[in-house]
Protein backbone atom coordinates (compact mmCIF):
# COMPACT_ATOMS: atom_id res chain seq x y z
CA UNK A 1 0.00 0.00 0.00
CA UNK A 2 3.01 2.32 0.16
CA UNK A 3 2.48 3.25 -3.49
CA UNK A 4 -0.86 4.77 -2.49
CA UNK A 5 1.04 6.99 -0.06
CA UNK A 6 2.71 8.65 -3.04
CA UNK A 7 -0.61 10.13 -4.15
CA UNK A 8 -0.64 13.87 -3.54
CA UNK A 9 -3.19 16.56 -4.27
CA UNK A 10 -1.46 17.41 -7.57
CA UNK A 11 -2.05 13.84 -8.79
CA UNK A 12 -5.73 14.08 -7.86
CA UNK A 13 -5.95 17.42 -9.68
CA UNK A 14 -4.49 15.82 -12.82
CA UNK A 15 -7.01 13.00 -12.50
CA UNK A 16 -9.87 15.51 -12.23
CA UNK A 17 -8.61 17.30 -15.31
CA UNK A 18 -8.51 14.02 -17.22
CA UNK A 19 -12.08 13.19 -16.19
CA UNK A 20 -13.25 16.71 -17.08
CA UNK A 21 -11.66 16.36 -20.53
CA UNK A 22 -12.49 12.72 -21.31
CA UNK A 23 -15.39 11.75 -19.04
CA UNK A 24 -15.72 8.53 -17.05
CA UNK A 25 -15.51 5.31 -19.07
CA UNK A 26 -18.45 2.96 -19.02
CA UNK A 27 -18.18 0.58 -16.09
CA UNK A 28 -16.00 2.95 -14.03
CA UNK A 29 -18.89 5.00 -12.61
CA UNK A 30 -19.37 5.08 -8.85
CA UNK A 31 -21.93 2.77 -7.31
CA UNK A 32 -22.85 4.50 -4.04
CA UNK A 33 -21.00 7.73 -3.43
CA UNK A 34 -19.47 10.49 -5.50
CA UNK A 35 -16.86 12.92 -4.25
CA UNK A 36 -16.67 16.67 -4.67
CA UNK A 37 -14.70 19.55 -3.29
CA UNK A 38 -16.25 22.78 -2.11
CA UNK A 39 -14.99 25.58 -4.31
CA UNK A 40 -16.40 28.23 -6.59
CA UNK A 41 -18.10 25.70 -8.89
CA UNK A 42 -21.82 26.17 -8.74
CA UNK A 43 -23.06 23.49 -8.74
CA UNK A 44 -20.11 21.35 -7.64
CA UNK A 45 -18.69 18.70 -9.96
CA UNK A 46 -18.98 15.10 -8.79
CA UNK A 47 -16.45 12.34 -9.44
CA UNK A 48 -16.35 8.56 -8.87
CA UNK A 49 -13.88 8.06 -6.00
CA UNK A 50 -12.33 4.75 -7.10
CA UNK A 51 -11.77 5.89 -10.67
CA UNK A 52 -10.38 9.22 -9.46
CA UNK A 53 -7.84 7.45 -7.22
CA UNK A 54 -7.09 4.90 -9.97
CA UNK A 55 -6.05 7.76 -12.25
CA UNK A 56 -4.19 9.61 -9.48
CA UNK A 57 -2.30 6.40 -8.65
CA UNK A 58 -1.13 6.24 -12.26
CA UNK A 59 0.15 9.81 -12.13
CA UNK A 60 1.91 9.24 -8.79
CA UNK A 61 3.53 5.91 -9.67
CA UNK A 62 3.84 5.87 -13.47
CA UNK A 63 1.89 2.61 -13.54
CA UNK A 64 -1.77 1.64 -13.59
CA UNK A 65 -3.66 -0.47 -11.09
CA UNK A 66 -5.75 -3.37 -12.28
CA UNK A 67 -9.30 -1.97 -12.66
CA UNK A 68 -10.77 -4.65 -10.37
CA UNK A 69 -8.34 -3.94 -7.53
CA UNK A 70 -9.90 -3.54 -4.10
CA UNK A 71 -8.98 -0.17 -2.66
CA UNK A 72 -12.30 1.58 -2.07
CA UNK A 73 -11.78 2.36 1.64
CA UNK A 74 -8.26 3.54 0.95
CA UNK A 75 -9.54 5.78 -1.86
CA UNK A 76 -12.06 7.34 0.53
CA UNK A 77 -9.34 7.99 3.13
CA UNK A 78 -7.02 9.64 0.60
CA UNK A 79 -9.77 11.85 -0.78
CA UNK A 80 -10.95 12.83 2.70
CA UNK A 81 -7.36 13.75 3.59
CA UNK A 82 -7.35 16.30 0.75
CA UNK A 83 -10.67 17.87 1.71
CA UNK A 84 -13.07 16.05 -0.57
CA UNK A 85 -16.62 15.47 0.58
CA UNK A 86 -18.90 12.56 -0.20
CA UNK A 87 -22.41 12.61 -1.64
CA UNK A 88 -24.73 9.67 -1.64
CA UNK A 89 -25.79 9.17 -5.27
CA UNK A 90 -29.24 7.91 -4.41
CA UNK A 91 -30.43 10.64 -2.06
CA UNK A 92 -30.05 8.62 1.09
CA UNK A 93 -29.19 10.73 4.10
CA UNK A 94 -26.86 8.22 5.78
CA UNK A 95 -23.34 9.52 6.10
CA UNK A 96 -20.31 7.68 4.79
CA UNK A 97 -18.24 6.43 7.70
CA UNK A 98 -14.55 6.23 6.84
CA UNK A 99 -12.47 4.11 9.19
Amino acid sequence: MEKFEKIEEIHISKAIEEIDNNGVPEGRESTGYDVYKDNDDDPPKYYPPKYLIWLAYGYANDEKLEPGSTYKKLAYKILEKYGFKFRNKYGRTDQLKIK
